[in-house]
Order: structure tokens, then C-alpha cells, then sequence
């Protein structure tokens, strides 16, 4: 990549950061340039990316560093985007969008010139109409008829009419935006097939019983009146297992707990305790694992982030 190319890469990192959250890009282009603007000036809530091949990630590490929770819709206006996330893949053309969230990890993937329309929500304003968000994002939506196409309308009219509204209005309707999209979600995925929509049920389910520590397989499967034989596939069918979705779940709540308000009030072993751990020296195993970090270690930089 030369210089000037170099340079650009840089500076599009930058604004990456400062607009969404922190993220690892790469890109073997040479000819690299990339430019994120906002429809109107102090705009927070969306923006227009325009750029070209690259390969943008973010990781366990950029999530202990930068643990903001948005959810991104990203509608595409021009060429192709990739997103992968939660072992899901998508692939949006124009014309289409897509929701990926910045507390777990996500890779979005460019062959080429491109340019998206991004709108970022707080994660709380989606998660609350949307059941099992996260079971959604790395999907594509489809958006050009019905309610996908009201949803991408209305937020691509924010973007022509933004200098005619006063930044009162525009906070106003950014969440008329977030329920449109709530709406296109919904018409879209309301009528998962049978075997879909009972899967999400299960995972919705047993994240509200994984603080029992002694939850298990052959229980679960009883309570929900099926085999454990016929439980195990449904989660390899959807490229997960039980034990993974309990382990998973924890983890990220005891990542809350410790980034929550008055996080040195309890000890961390409490906490974990809590989530339905047992055993203290796998749970920091596997904090570490996933997050690249001790849980010791987010608690020192909650202190100085404070």
C-alpha cells in the first residue's frame, strides 16, 4: 500500500472509532480510500460509509477496550457487504440491510467500492421490541417491499431532510426509525419455520435459567418434553451447542455485572457464583478465553475509565 493510501487507512481507522466503536481493518488495496460522513452536522445517530475492499473486524480484545453496546443497521446503497456474526453469515446488496451489535464479536467483508447508510441505535432501544436480537443480527433484511421498504425509506428521508430539522426533531425520530426496523424484523422473521422458531424459543429459555448451576442437558431436555438426542441436533443444526449458548451466556453476564454500576461493591467470585459458576479456576479459564483478559483485569479498567 503506498504512502498516501497508508495515510488514508489510518485516518479511515480513526473515524471508524470515534463514529461506531473500536474495530481492526485491513485492506491489500492500494489504491485504499474511505470516508465516513454525517447526513447533518452533530449527527450521532447516522452516517454514510463509503469506501472499498477490505475486511473490518471486531474482536474479544476491541470489546474489552471499547465495551460501548449499539446495534448497527447498515442499509446497503451501493455494491456488496459480508457480515458475519454469532456463526451466522449475510451477504446485503443494495437495497437490503443488516444488524450486527458491538458486544460480541463480528467481521464485515468488502470486494469492492461500496457504500452503506448506517443508523446505530442503543442496544437497549432494539433489544426491548426485538425478542432474541441476538439470534438476528447476520441476517439479511430484505427491503424492498413492505415493511423492509418503509423501514429503509424513512431512514434514507432522515438523511435528505437532516439540515431541514433541528437536532430536537431529529432525536425525536430516530426512535420512529428504530421501531420501523422492529417492524421489518418482525415481518420478516415472525414466521420462522417451525424447527427455527423453536430453536430460538429453546435458547431464549435456557438464558433464563442459566444462573442454576447444576442446569443440565437430560434435565433441560425433560422439562421441554423432548429427548436430549433430538435437543443436541437442534443446537448442532444451528452450529452451537448446549454447553456453549450456558457458557456464552454467563460469561456475558458476568461481564455486565463487572462494567455495571458500582462494579467493586462484590467480589468477582460472587459474581461469577451468581451466573451459575462452580468452579472459580474454569471460570477464569474461560473469561480469559473469551475476552483475552482476566476478569481482575476489566475490573482495574473499569476503575480508571471511572
Amino acid at each position: 500500500m503506498q504512502q498516501s493510501s497508508q495515510t488514508a487507512f489510518r485516518n479511515w481507522r480513526d473515524a471508524l472509532w470515534e463514529t461506531y466503536a473500536r474495530l481492526e481493518s485491513t485492506s491489500d488495496d492500494a489504491g485504499f480510500y474511505g470516508r465516513v460522513s454525517a447526513p447533518w452536522p452533530g449527527s450521532q445517530s447516522l452516517s454514510i460509509v463509503t469506501s472499498t475492499s477490505q475486511r473490518t473486524e471486531r474482536t474479544p480484545n476491541n470489546i474489552r477496550m471499547d465495551p460501548h453496546e449499539f446495534v448497527l443497521c447498515a442499509i446497503q446503497l451501493a455494491g456488496r457487504g459480508f457480515v458475519e456474526q454469532g456463526g451466522r453469515q449475510a451477504a446485503t446488496d443494495p437495497g437490503e440491510f443488516v444488524l450486527y451489535e458491538t458486544t460480541k464479536p463480528y467481521t464485515l467483508l468488502f470486494d469492492g467500492p461500496f457504500e452503506q447508510l448506517v443508523l446505530k441505535l442503543p442496544r437497549g432501544v432494539l433489544s426491548r421490541p426485538v425478542v432474541n436480537l441476538s439470534s438476528l443480527t447476520g441476517r439479511s433484511i430484505q427491503a424492498g417491499r413492505g415493511a423492509g421498504a418503509v423501514a429503509r425509506e424513512f431512514i434514507e428521508s432522515l438523511v435528505r431532510r437532516g439540515d431541514e430539522l433541528g437536532q430536537r426533531e431529529t432525536d425525536a425520530l430516530i426512535p420512529v426509525a428504530a421501531d420501523l426496523v422492529a417492524n421489518a424484523i418482525a415481518a420478516q422473521f415472525g414466521d420462522l419455520p417451525n424447527d427455527q422458531a423453536q430453536f430460538e424459543r429453546i435458547r431464549h429459555r435456557l438464558g433464563q435459567l442459566v444462573r442454576e448451576p447444576d442446569l443440565d442437558l437430560e434435565a433441560f431436555a425433560r422439562s421441554e418434553r423432548m429427548s436430549s438426542r433430538t435437543l443436541q441436533r437442534m443446537f448442532q443444526i444451528n452450529g452451537t451447542t448446549f454447553g456453549r449458548v450456558i457458557l456464552e451466556t454467563r460469561l456475558e453476564g458476568v461481564m455486565r455485572d463487572l462494567r455495571g454500576a458500582q462494579p467493586f461493591t462484590r467480589p468477582i467470585g460472587d459474581i461469577a457464583l451468581s451466573w451459575g459458576f462452580n468452579d472459580l479456576s474454569h471460570f477464569t479459564r474461560a473469561f480469559r478465553a473469551r475476552y483475552g483478559t482476566s476478569p481482575g483485569s476489566v475490573r482495574r479498567q473499569c476503575s480508571t475509565d471511572g
